[in-house]
């Protein structure tokens, strides 16, 4: 059986903060001190290699228990963990709050449970956790008037039926928008943005009249924001871009008013203002573009997750500079932004690698450096699980095809051709866009003997491509990949 690395991503994913606490807490516990010996040695590491590990401990009498010693770590990491982000959001202070209770409870020290109680239900009241207030209502409330008989009418039971009935809906209801918004997500992962009319339909029937058009002031500002959020993300599907960016702007101007603005939990501010930023790039409003890119990323990375800050500020960065063709200016970024990927690892999703490693590749492409190209591109096509990005991927191979064309490489092209097609035909994406470019490069291309033959053939699919690029669908699917500008090299 192949062992985990678990534990080493855990212990390469700490903070110098969050090591030290770990240490400390050691420090505190008597006993054997073995495991934190094993947190160093993987600690210093760059790949995990646990027959390493063994060969180095195999005079230490843990080594014959070596999993059992790596659970323990763990434990202990996560434990410290705890204690060093106790405060981190508000839902993990009620959380602890919860635990604190259940021991005055089970101690019988009701008072003081009470106490403890009033000021966890402050919290929760302004904060708006639906949840938590049905679990006060249906256990603590009832239980401590059991426990205390401090019961003046029956009618109290009643109440507190009622007042876990209606927190429960409210919860029902905001978990509603939080599924709907999960659902809509993993389409624009996976498709990305609608390429034609009958797409757009069926993605219309997507749209829940009843719950995006609900009025929702009775209701919590996160029930707020998912509709809001919800509605923003149909109008980046349907490339509607003038509506994404209003909506957008909405997005922060809640999130920046409302008095949970503070919480770093789901309502993660980054996230909403890269939805702003990336919207004012796509409306071409870049002086707004840049005064709002500073301000992101002057964002604190001691109160906010700096991994999501880093792809967020790296993927805006990159397309503003390649749809101002800015391409020298860009390209020294390249080494600093890959190096931060590879230390980061599985923590950067794959949707904003590929991303990432597909701009590092055009932008190499349009400098001519064709190795470096090459080199990025492969990148996403070696890795099996990118296939499952559609968009993207069809993207990476259009554009590795582009490189190996401009190289002279004439039977690769011919053979990525047919993959490609293959490819589109099997994930049912052969549009208008994608149809002509193969066909041209499938059938025309390799019949073209002469530069004027080239030249005329190349202008006639330079002005097919352009027609389609009218059509706002396909102009937004290829936003950060100028064809256009690569047709016209060969006939200008």
């Amino acid at each position: 059986m192949t062992p985990t690395d678990d534990l080493f991503k855990l212990i390469k994913s700490l903070s110098a903060s969050e090591k030290r606490e770990f240490k400390k807490l050691a420090s505190l516990r008597k006993g054997d001190k073995a495991y934190v010996l094993l947190f160093d040695a993987i600690d210093k590491q760059e790949v995990y290699d646990e027959r390493k590990l063994k060969k180095k401990f195999a005079q230490e009498a843990f080594v014959k228990q070596f999993t059992w010693m790596k659970n323990y770590l763990y434990k202990m990491i996560l434990k410290a963990l705890r204690y060093l982000h106790d405060d981190i959001s508000h839902e993990v202070t009620i959380k602890s709050r919860l635990i604190e209770i259940e021991i005055l409870y089970k101690k019988r020290l009701f008072e003081q449970c009470q106490k403890l109680i009033n000021k966890t239900q402050k919290i929760i009241e302004e904060n708006d956790h639906t949840l938590y207030k049905a679990e006060f209502y249906s256990r603590w409330k009832y239980n401590l008037l059991i426990s205390t008989q401090k019961i003046e009418d029956e009618q109290i039971f009643d109440d507190i039926l009622r007042q876990l009935k209606k927190q429960l809906d409210l919860f029902y209801t905001e978990y509603q928008y939080y599924i709907y918004s999960g659902k809509l997500n993993l389409i624009t992962i996976k498709y990305g943005s609608v390429r034609n009319g009958e797409e757009e339909k069926k993605i219309m029937e997507l749209y829940n009249k009843e719950l995006l058009e609900k009025k929702l002031t009775q209701y919590s500002f996160k029930t707020q924001f998912m509709q809001l959020f919800i509605l923003f993300n149909f109008s980046r599907l349907l490339c509607q871009i003038e509506d994404e960016y209003e909506l957008s702007k909405k997005l922060l101007k809640l999130y920046k008013e409302n008095k949970l603005r503070s919480d770093k939990s789901k309502l993660n501010y980054i996230t909403i203002s890269y939805a702003y930023v990336s919207s004012c790039l796509r409306t071409k409003r870049y002086e707004e573009f840049q005064v709002a890119f500073n301000e992101l990323e002057k964002i604190d990375e001691k109160r906010y997750d700096p991994i999501e800050k880093f792809r967020r500020t790296s993927i805006l960065d990159l397309q503003y500079h390649i749809v101002k063709n800015e391409f020298n200016k860009i390209y020294p970024r390249i080494k600093p932004i890959s190096n931060k990927l590879d230390k980061h690892g599985d923590l950067v999703s794959l949707v904003s690698k590929t991303s990432i490693y597909c701009y590092f590749g055009y932008i190499c492409f349009r400098l001519e450096k064709y190795g470096e190209a090459i080199d990025w591109l492969n990148v996403v096509l070696n890795n099996k699980k990118a296939e499952q990005l559609e968009e993207q991927y069809t993207y990476t191979k259009i554009l590795n095809l582009m490189v190996h064309y401009d190289l002279g490489n004439s039977s690769l092209v011919e053979y990525e051709v047919v993959s490609l097609y293959r490819y589109l035909l099997k994930k049912k994406r052969n549009y208008e866009f994608e149809t002509i470019l193969i066909n041209f490069l499938r059938k025309q291309a390799p019949k073209l003997l002469s530069k004027e033959e080239t030249k005329t053939a190349f202008n006639k699919l330079s002005e097919d491509i352009k027609l389609c690029l009218e059509k706002r669908y396909d102009r937004e699917a290829f936003r950060y990949l100028d064809i256009v500008v690569w047709l016209e090299s060969k006939y200008k």
